[in-house]
């Protein structure tokens, strides 16, 4: 938080923004940061992994279905970034290990979809964006690049239940 502040104060100083304001657009650049700090990172893996090109399509394709279905998320700033990295360098391993399993990706494409599904009947049924992001990715997945949705699609699939399962631990501790 301290960057952000060293930003802010100088805005403040020149005039560029007003003090009333500075608590919401110190949040704001404390977002851009973070998640340039997490991309930052994945895309140095992926150079030492010599896999930029997987990285690159895993993170366009990753975050957005990661965005709308929602899932774990940690309890700490630290935490999320840890996690945020093991499911990256797993996907890396997979592809890596299993690029000529087809069975497997089959299997990862079918999770993700129940995972769509389900979540859209649960909470956005009629949100176009989120439909029309579900049919891109289920029509990109005829395409070459299939690989990279099915691997977005089932790691999202496991944050998402791991989020129900951490939500449901939660509402029976509170009973």
């Amino acid at each position: 938080m301290k960057t952000e502040k060293i930003i802010m104060d100088l805005m403040v100083k020149k005039d560029i923004l007003s003090a009333k304001d500075v608590p919401v657009f110190q949040y704001g650049v404390y977002v851009i940061l973070y998640n340039a700090m997490i991309l930052l990172i994945a895309l140095l893996i992926s150079i030492v992994c010599h896999q930029f090109y997987f990285s690159l399509m895993g993170l366009l394709f990753f975050g957005p279905v990661r965005v709308l279905l929602g899932g774990y998320h940690s309890s700490t700033k630290l935490g999320c970034v840890f996690s945020f990295q093991i499911v990256y360098i797993g996907t890396i391993y997979f592809y890596i290990s299993f690029y000529s399993l087809n069975l497997l990706l089959v299997i990862w494409l079918i999770f993700g979809v129940i995972s769509f599904i389900r979540i859209n009947k649960e909470s956005q049924p009629t949100n176009p964006v989120f439909l029309l992001v579900v049919f891109t990715y289920l029509g990109l997945t005829l395409t070459p690049i299939r690989i990279y949705i099915g691997y977005a699609l089932f790691f999202s699939g496991v944050l998402y239940l791991l989020g129900l399962k951490k939500e449901k631990k939660t509402c029976n501790q509170d009973v």
